[in-house]
């Protein structure tokens, strides 16, 4: 608000404006109510005790933020920053306000074409018209930054660099939307960051990346990421990933990257969900990071026409379980030909819920390399759907034996090949099986 009243305003006896509630709190006055607003909005007054700021509802401080015309500690006591206009420039944050931003805990970045970074600590700060160069601990002091949301920007092509990202101690949340350029979410620059091959990510407890067309990783050049608070990853219209850490698959035959690697340790992760991924081809390999993903409680997987398996027959047993998982959904992927090994199924003892649909599957488990008729208990199972799924023939190629003391829901729908049911010692295999009596 620049002006009080357009027209003419008398008010004899008031003689002081406060921004704030707060009692004994900062005053001003300037001859009238319209002049002592302009003075006020001008030169900032009040603005040091402002919580949240949406950028677009205060157009002067646009250029005020970007010439560096912004008194020391003014943004000392913000908590929300909306940034969802700005000059014609690279960076959505200068360095100069920067290091104001102690207490911000929320930030979100707002389409704009123009930006090519969204925290700027490499350009020099001008003090008194010299150009000075400070490290990135003294430039980004965003301690108590909790969520970051980034939006629309199509000209960023990465968030974070390694030291960035290392400084953001109590980030819980990352959400990055309809961003064309981004290849990564953290990115070595051309900086020197050979020393830096772990990042730890202490507090981050959920990842949402939607609809990033030149998205090819979450980050790459390192050796390990952790995030052990990490609970909830939804990687959404994202059709060029394949892989969370970029990592040399030549050692590896058949030369298919995981989405997750033995690179990761999010031990617990409870939510996983994957929707419309071109590239895709496999979810988990042979080897995982310690107890990582032993907490995994729902996996959903739609739109991955290339997805080859969930987890493939090959894995090395007791380095991958899911002995918490209770809801599987996998939907409109027409390439995948089985689910997962004996050795997972065989583990699936929390399982409430699992739903196929329209998938090209032959089975739901490989059979592999086991000894005896595995047996198969569905304890907690309440809900199977298994529809539209053209190719399904059997649950296991062999014998087995199977549980499922708790089935309350089952819908089998449009599955030809599949024989549903079959009285004990018929030699066609079915997905239940009953004793004569």
């Amino acid at each position: 608000m620049k002006t009080f009243s357009q027209g003419g305003l008398r008010t004899p006896k008031l003689n002081k404006v406060q921004k704030t509630k707060k009692i004994n709190a900062e005053s001003l006055w300037k001859d009238d109510v319209n002049s002592t607003i302009q003075h006020m909005f001008t030169n900032m007054v009040g603005f040091d005790n402002t919580e949240d700021l949406k950028l677009s509802e205060f157009p002067e401080f646009k250029e005020k933020i970007w010439k560096s015309e912004v008194p020391d500690g003014l943004f000392y006591n913000l908590k929300s920053l909306v940034l969802d206009t700005f000059l014609e420039s690279s960076s959505a944050i200068p360095s100069c306000v920067l290091s104001n931003l102690k207490n911000l805990e929320t930030l979100e970045v707002r389409s704009s074409d123009a930006l090519k970074q969204v925290f700027d600590t490499e350009r020099p700060l001008n003090v008194n018209g010299h150009a000075l160069k400070r490290s990135h601990k003294d430039v980004l002091n965003l301690n108590n930054l909790k969520s970051l949301k980034v939006h629309n920007c199509n000209g960023l092509r990465y968030i974070f660099t390694p030291s960035i990202i290392l400084g953001l101690v109590q980030l819980q949340d990352i959400e990055v939307k309809n961003c064309a350029l981004i290849e990564e979410i953290i990115r070595k620059g051309r900086e020197n960051y050979a020393e830096i091959d772990k990042i730890f990510i202490p507090q981050l407890n959920s990842i949402s990346l939607e609809s990033l067309p030149s998205l090819t990783r979450f980050c790459s050049g390192i050796n390990s990421l952790a995030c052990p608070s990490l609970k909830s990853i939804r990687v959404a219209r994202c059709p060029e990933i394949e892989t969370f850490v970029f990592a040399d698959m030549k050692h590896q035959s058949d030369h298919i990257a995981p989405l997750f690697c033995e690179k990761v340790a999010f031990p617990r992760v409870e939510e996983i969900i994957l929707l419309h991924l071109g590239k895709l081809q496999l979810i988990w390999h042979n080897q995982l990071h310690g107890d990582s993903f032993c907490k995994l409680k729902e996996v959903r997987v739609e739109f991955c026409e290339n997805l080859v398996t969930i987890i493939p027959s090959n894995s090395t047993q007791r380095l991958l379980t899911f002995q918490n998982l209770e809801t599987l959904t996998v939907e409109n992927c027409w390439n995948i030909k089985s689910l997962f090994p004996v050795s997972i199924a065989t583990s699936l003892l929390q399982l409430k819920r699992l739903m196929l649909y329209s998938c090209s599957l032959e089975e739901i488990v490989s059979k592999g390399k086991v000894g005896l008729a595995p047996r198969f208990l569905f304890p907690q199972l309440t809900c199977l759907k298994l529809d539209n799924l053209p190719e399904l023939k059997h649950f296991y190629m062999g014998s087995y034996t199977a549980e499922w003391s708790m089935l309350k829901e089952l819908l089998v729908y449009q599955c030809e090949k599949l024989k549903a049911y079959a009285l004990h010692g018929e030699s066609q295999p079915a997905l239940f099986s009953f004793e004569k009596i």
